[in-house]
């Protein structure tokens, strides 16, 4: 299994498919967000104000509350060993394992 990061409020990315993380208020990344539509847009913001837009590999476009500067943080992580895949924890930017889609 690859890594995966926690965006916050129980919303995770998989790490190995984040093309790019952008500013969310720049506007070359809003007309982004307008272009793809509803069908290619994630919102994991969960009602806070979205700061950074991520672009994964498959065309979608996810919208998260971190900072883009935090979420490359979390990014940049190593794995930890494990049989399992890896997130960072949001209060403390550590990993943990995540198996069956739960963290732990």
């Amino acid at each position: 299994m690859g890594r995966w990061v926690i965006v916050g409020q129980g919303g995770i990315l998989a790490v190995d498919r984040v093309v790019a993380v952008a500013r969310a208020n720049s506007a070359p990344i809003r007309r982004l967000v307008e272009a793809v539509g509803r069908e290619r847009m994630v919102d994991l913001t969960f009602g806070r104000p979205r700061r950074a837009v991520v672009v994964l590999d498959s065309g979608h476009v996810v919208a998260v509350s971190l900072t883009p500067e935090a979420l490359l943080g979390r990014l940049r992580e190593p794995a930890v060993e494990g049989g399992g895949a890896t997130a960072a924890r949001p209060e403390s930017g550590r990993t943990q394992e995540v198996k069956d889609g739960e963290a732990r």
